[in-house]
């Protein structure tokens, strides 16, 4: 399996995972300059929304343009979207996860 195919796999996967998981990754309330800021409930629904525009093959850059690149203000600070991105490996493998969150946690 090639990585772009293997990128997207993840990222669709992380997905459903990612509404268990609690993610706080700018809790300071800090604001990434131009980038558009809507409310919690709109990116939920936005990324639900955007499922059906991942596909296998996607690399990175075309599955963060399909899923929106915004951040969502909470109580607790600025999320941003993707909300979290991890690298791991397996075998000789490198894959990077991208969580979008698509349920309130």
């Amino acid at each position: 399996m090639n990585a772009p195919i293997k990128t997207a796999a993840l990222v669709a996967l992380s997905l459903f995972v990612l509404g268990c998981h609690e993610i706080r990754d700018q809790a300071d309330g800090s604001h990434t300059p131009g980038t558009e800021t809507v409310d919690y409930e709109v990116m939920l629904g936005r990324n639900r929304a955007s499922l059906i525009k991942l596909s296998l093959g996607m690399d990175k850059a075309q599955a963060m343009n399909a899923m929106g690149t915004f951040q969502a203000k909470t109580n607790d600070g600025n999320v941003p979207n993707p909300a979290k991105s991890e690298m791991t490996t397996k075998d000789a493998d490198t894959f990077e996860i991208l969580y979008y969150m698509t349920e309130n946690y």
